[in-house]
């Protein structure tokens, strides 16, 4: 059967890429079973090749240096120990304050209103063997005011008591009735300050007590008024710089004293002219 050209177109090329097909793989096996001897070369030494140079050892780095241990520190000194406060001394314990001295003045009002009960002693009083007063018929020591009269009636003391005791303010008159002293009394003893006065009513100074002894500042007056004495006293003694008047105001001496005792002194006339001490202090003369 004849097919038109045209229509054989695509067969022919079908059947000529099959033969190429055939072809190509016969040729490939042809090779395969029949291999090719490469034709011998011509034999060459082997030349063995040189071995590297054997590299140079890296120098050994030097140890790095041991760095120097650090210095100890020293060992910080032990603190003394701080010292032991000492004890505060123990206070001394204060000395009991004397009572003060009670004001020993009195007012004409409260003379007045004391005598209405004042008690007369040796009339309504008596003086036990103890030492205390005591009212008579009383076993309880006497408390109170009491007054002294003298022989002719006049008021002569008044004073004020406590546990049989004269405790508290005097006062003592002169017969022409003026002031003579007044002060306070503890436990029967002057104590504090005491004036006296004159019959003219002049004052005769003050004297200071402690425990019935003269202590402390003393002054005296002459009825004129004129400064007779004046120094000073510890426990009974004159002490210090003591001086002396004549009654028309001139100088008549002046001693210093130490407990008692002249230490030194100077005299004077009643005119004025010195007048010699003696090795013991005293005047080589009467002073007028």
């Amino acid at each position: 059967m004849l097919y038109p050209l045209e229509d054989m177109k695509p067969f022919s090329s079908l059947l000529i890429l099959a033969t190429l097909f055939f072809f190509g793989c016969g040729e490939k096996e042809q090779e395969a079973t029949n291999p090719k001897i490469p034709a011998k070369s011509e034999a060459r030494p082997v030349v063995a090749p040189e071995p590297e140079p054997t590299p140079e050892p890296e120098p050994t780095p030097e140890p790095e240096p041991t760095p120097e241990p650090e210095p100890t520190p020293e060992p910080e000194p032990t603190p003394e120990p701080e010292p032991t406060p000492e004890p505060e001394p123990t206070p001394e314990p204060e000395p009991t304050p004397e009572p003060e001295p009670q004001d020993s003045s009195f007012s004409q009002e409260e003379v007045e209103e004391a005598l209405k009960v004042a008690l007369e002693v040796g009339e309504a009083l008596e003086l036990g063997e103890d030492g205390l007063y005591y009212e008579k018929g009383q076993e309880d020591a006497f408390e109170g005011w009491v007054k002294q009269v003298s022989s002719d009636g006049k008021l002569s003391a008044l004073e004020r008591m406590e546990n049989g005791k004269k405790n508290g303010r005097a006062l003592v008159w002169h017969r022409n009735g003026q002031r003579s002293m007044q002060g306070v009394y503890r436990d029967n003893n002057y104590e504090g300050t005491w004036k006296g006065w004159h019959e003219n009513g002049e004052l005769v100074g003050e004297r200071n007590y402690a425990n019935g002894v003269l202590h402390g500042n003393f002054t005296q007056s002459w009825p004129n008024g004129q400064t007779m004495m004046e120094g000073n006293y510890v426990d009974g003694n004159q002490d210090g710089d003591w001086e002396t008047y004549y009654e028309n105001g001139q100088r008549q001496s002046a001693v210093r004293y130490e407990g008692g005792k002249i230490l030194g002194a100077s005299y004077w006339s009643s005119n004025g002219e010195t007048v010699a001490s003696r090795p013991d202090g005293s005047p080589s003369g009467p002073l007028r």
